[in-house]
């Protein structure tokens, strides 16, 4: 009876629609804006190697980026928290996000900025209930504008965030900078971060993202772990 009542709750516990272990399995998470609708591409998640060479931060980023060699100067979103839950040309990345990453991380993790840069775009309105596709334009995200004509988006941020860490469109950045916590908004199956780095080309539309490596430890002085300790105690959203 108790091995019974213990092999349904495991069951319960791997395909209830908000559970992390169906997440890390099946390595879904969801997307944003996609520009066209590509079929699925079933494979595990990719990561560009990492690069922990932090001159890099204070280099151009160049023109013609690939997966052999990526943009570099890219700090950790989540500071090393959370974990690959979908890579490059996973599940949902494909077409316009091919180069996207999603981090499955619990709600209220703090975010970090990968690069210096200017805000160009907050959205903070929609609930961390997560859902289909159908939700696909209804994520809380902040944008950034960096040098040589990229941008990072950062999306699925936990309603809420923006009062919290006090940013404003056209406000500076600087990497390693907390600008939101992960949440569950929008297309998602479960709490993550989605981030992507794509070509400035339209003023207010996420474009084709390119190939960008995530720095696997940025040594910026004590600054990230200074701005966790301020901040205000995490609580999860209904």
């Amino acid at each position: 009876m108790t091995s019974g009542l213990g092999l349904i709750l495991v069951l319960l516990a791997i395909f209830h629609p908000y559970s992390p272990f169906k997440t890390h399995l099946t390595g879904t998470m969801g997307g944003a804006d996609i520009a066209k609708d590509d079929p699925p591409i079933a494979q595990p998640p990719q990561e560009i190697k990492p690069t922990a060479n932090l001159r890099l931060l204070t280099l151009a980023l160049h023109e013609q980026p690939t997966v052999d060699s990526p943009l570099e100067g890219f700090c950790h979103p989540l500071w090393g928290q959370g974990w690959l839950s979908q890579g490059i040309r996973g599940v949902t990345h494909n077409g316009r996000m091919e180069y996207a990453y999603d981090y499955a991380a619990g709600i209220g993790t703090p975010v970090y900025a990968m690069r210096s840069g200017r805000v160009i775009s907050i959205q903070d309105k929609y609930p961390d209930r997560g859902g289909g596709k159908e939700q696909i334009h209804r994520f809380n995200h902040v944008w950034l504008e960096h040098d040589g004509g990229y941008r990072s988006a950062y999306v699925h941020l936990q309603q809420g965030f923006r009062h919290r860490v006090n940013l404003k469109v056209g406000d500076q950045v600087k990497a390693g900078q907390i600008i939101g916590y992960s949440g569950n908004s929008g297309w998602s199956s479960g709490p993550h971060l989605h981030v992507e780095v794509h070509r400035a080309e339209e003023p207010f539309q996420f474009t084709q993202t390119v190939p960008f490596a995530i720095a696997s430890s940025c040594s910026l002085g004590r600054q990230a772990t200074e701005l966790a300790t301020k901040s205000p105690t995490v609580v999860d959203s209904p």
